[in-house]
């Protein structure tokens, strides 16, 4: 089943804008890493929450870098929740 386009939208609107240093999107899953998404790639961040709403409870993204050397460093203060199943139902269309 699709997605409904609505909740798309919301989910779409609550990814942060990103400013300096900040890089990238940093998504978890019920405390746990799924992915780390490039700010200018939000359909890709999008794509991580499709793919992965069923698993989690709950997801949330935060801003992150990617250092020289391949370090992440991220700001785990600020976390927004995406995806919460207790407040997201009736996601798929019929």
């Amino acid at each position: 089943m699709k997605i409904k386009k609505s909740i798309l939208l919301q989910w779409e609107n609550k990814f942060p804008g990103l400013d300096e240093p900040w890089t990238h999107w940093w998504i978890e899953g019920d405390g746990h890493f799924i992915d780390i998404i490039p700010v200018d790639q939000l359909g890709a961040a999008l794509n991580v929450i499709k793919n992965n709403w069923k698993k989690y409870h709950s997801i949330k993204t935060s801003q992150a870098k990617i250092e020289l050397d391949g370090t992440i460093t991220r700001d785990e203060q600020h976390n927004v929740e995406i995806y919460n199943e207790f407040s997201h139902r009736n996601i798929e269309e019929v």
